[in-house]
């Protein structure tokens, strides 16, 4: 299969070969979709600090110097992408670009509000919600096999570009093939959600409050989460190689799940705060289930590095998904199959209000539904910002693919969001107009695409 498919609200795209080949491929076959992500960039980078996102990308060499731990394989992949998407748009997009599109995270919600040229002293994530997720295995999956599932939460105009799956297949040698969710110019998935032909399966779900000091000399998460995705060769391998150089740059709950000979059907939860790697948290079973709800597990960092520690227990919060995670899952044991886990994923029960209730306290979020009147996550009412997707993972399901997963475009529940219609209900957020695509009920589809 070759260029990029389009199915079901996703774009897959295979990138095989060498990395400035790769780059070149990504860059040219998604160009005007990587032109879209700057323009949308821009929107969210003036709308979270009022700067334009030109002022990131100038930091990128001006302060970072363009971060030079990024190993030469990733870079020629970065500038790979820059040239291609240059060609195919018609119009520059340089290195900095890219990089500063891949590291938005670190750079805005981490870097900027603790930058000295601005005298603040708190990065701006707070307890907001990002991700939905877990990972289970043994007694509590159908088969004993591990399975997975993850939704993404963002701001419908950033969460807009989450459309893609990047199948990189680097030459023998220099690592291993590597299925993810990503979006236009990214080179991990920073959603995150990768499966590997070494038998991993890594996703993560954002430790909200977080407040632990930047390392700017260290190296960006975006890079050191694609290098260990994939070069490592099991779970150990995969948490050296992403904790070593940490900028603390991007915290996240992380879900790792090993497939592969001698430690089948493992499971892990690993969470790394501003230490190395003496200082994380990683516990593991083959019998069990991990949850992430955007609040740390590790005691010591949630009490120590985070703001707002009570989140594990705030059910009009972050702790309402733990809850209805934990519930589902016990009631599910011995039931989880890759459909139970799109089942679940997609709940809308709100433990708080004890009924089905769509809104921010939701495993599929809808910050968009949800009036405020119990807290919409630091939000005001009805802002545009819920799950964008679904996917589930069930090891050895697939006879086409051992890393083939299911994906749902939009919502995890399979609903519309016409964004004409939201903002005329809604005319506060008259603004977002342009900067949101409408989004279909779309179906669970394969992937690789069939």
């Amino acid at each position: 299969m070759t260029g990029s498919v389009g199915k079901d609200g996703w774009t897959y795209l295979r990138l095989d070969g060498e990395p400035g080949k790769r780059g070149d491929t990504h860059g040219r076959e998604l160009g005007d979709a990587i032109a879209k992500s700057l323009r949308r960039a821009d929107f969210m980078s003036k709308l979270d600090t009022g700067e334009p996102f030109d002022f990131f990308t100038r930091a990128v060499s001006e302060t970072f110097d363009d971060f030079p731990g990024i190993s030469d394989e990733i870079r020629e992949e970065l500038r790979g992408i820059a040239e291609g998407a240059s060609r195919a748009t018609g119009s520059t997009i340089t290195l900095q670009q890219i990089i500063a599109l891949n590291a938005y995270e670190e750079l805005v919600d981490s870097w900027w509000p603790t930058s000295q040229a601005h005298g603040a002293t708190r990065r701006l994530r707070g307890a907001r919600p990002r991700c939905s997720a877990f990972i289970a295995t043994g007694s509590h999956t159908a088969d004993g096999r591990i399975v997975a599932a993850h939704n993404s939460w963002d701001r419908f105009s950033s969460g807009d570009a989450l459309s893609v799956v990047l199948d990189i297949r680097p030459p023998a040698g220099e690592g291993h093939r590597v299925l993810m969710q990503a979006a236009p110019g990214w080179v991990t998935s920073n959603t995150d959600w990768m499966v590997t032909g070494a038998g991993l399966v890594v996703l993560e779900t954002t430790i909200g409050s977080f407040d632990g000091a930047f390392a700017p000399d260290g190296d960006p998460e975006f890079y050191r989460s694609r290098r260990a995705t994939q070069h490592a060769a099991d779970i150990e391998g995969w948490t050296a190689l992403f904790s070593e150089n940490n900028n603390v740059g991007y915290v996240n709950t992380w879900m790792l799940g090993g497939t592969h000979r001698g430690v089948e059907n493992t499971i892990a939860l690993y969470e790394l705060g501003k230490g190395g790697p003496g200082d994380a948290w990683f516990t593991h079973t083959t019998n069990g289930f991990y949850t992430g709800y955007n609040v740390a597990n590790s005691p010591e960092i949630r009490l120590q590095q985070c703001t707002d520690p009570m989140q594990r227990f705030d059910i009009r919060g972050n702790a309402a998904r733990r809850v209805r995670l934990e519930q589902l899952l016990t009631e599910s044991e011995g039931k989880v199959d890759a459909t139970r886990a799109q089942e679940i994923i997609g709940d809308h029960f709100d433990v708080y209000r004890g009924e089905e209730s769509a809104g921010s306290r939701s495993i599929c979020g809808h910050l968009d539904l949800d009036k405020g009147e119990y807290g919409n996550h630091g939000q005001p009412p009805y802002f545009p910002w819920g799950a964008n997707d679904g996917k589930a993972y069930h090891a050895g399901s697939d006879p086409e693919d051992p890393l083939g997963f299911r994906a749902r475009w939009g919502n995890s529940c399979g609903q519309e969001f016409d964004p004409a219609a939201f903002v005329r209900d809604h005319p506060q957020y008259a603004e977002f107009a342009g900067h949101m695509d409408h989004r279909t009920g779309y179906p669970w589809t394969a992937m690789p695409p069939r």
